[in-house]
């Protein structure tokens, strides 16, 4: 199951820690494996943690306005 990744799993306790406030990455689907997981982990870094998500491959992700 995708949650059980070290990978994921260090990225998110990075990220509630408040080590980053960007993630950059090529494409959704090497991290997140189905749209549930997505959804799940989208929600509680963009939403809740207020980071920033941004996919290389498909110019798309989610940037705060600076102003």
């Amino acid at each position: 199951m995708s949650e059980d990744r070290p990978g994921l799993q260090r990225l998110l306790a990075d990220a509630q820690a408040g080590r980053f406030d960007v993630v950059v990455m090529r494409d959704p689907a090497r991290l997140f494996r189905n749209w549930t997981l997505f959804r799940r982990y989208w929600a509680l870094l963009h939403q809740q943690l207020g980071i920033d998500v941004i996919f290389t491959v498909q110019d798309t992700g989610t940037v705060r306005d600076a102003s």
